[in-house]
């Protein structure tokens, strides 16, 4: 959620919600602030640029990689009650915003 938490437009929640994960160890819940949409998605930096910068310097005999949630995340963990209906008035341009942000980041 740090990638999720830099995008313009999008800040943590107050509410929690339970997360379920499952493998071969078992059952993992935890829980997760939801991310609110309270102004239009975008992105106005680098997310995690000097990471990987730092990254690719101390990885010599590897292929220096990140990951990044996919834009899913804000959907599935915020559901649609988290979007600001003032700022989205329909979900089609509120996904073009996010799929843009992810585009550009």
């Amino acid at each position: 959620m740090d990638f999720i938490y830099q995008l313009a437009g999008i800040s943590r929640g107050e509410e929690a919600i339970a997360v379920h994960f499952h493998n071969e160890e078992g059952d993992l819940t935890f829980n997760s602030a939801s991310p609110n949409v309270t102004a239009k998605v975008g992105i106005d930096h680098t997310i995690f640029g000097e990471d990987f910068a730092f990254l690719k310097s101390v990885v010599a005999d590897a292929t220096s990689k990140i990951t990044i949630p996919s834009p899913s995340v804000v959907h599935f963990r915020g559901r649609p009650s988290a979007i600001d209906r003032s700022v989205y008035l329909d979900d089609e341009e509120f996904w073009q915003d996010l799929a843009g942000a992810f585009v550009t980041s």
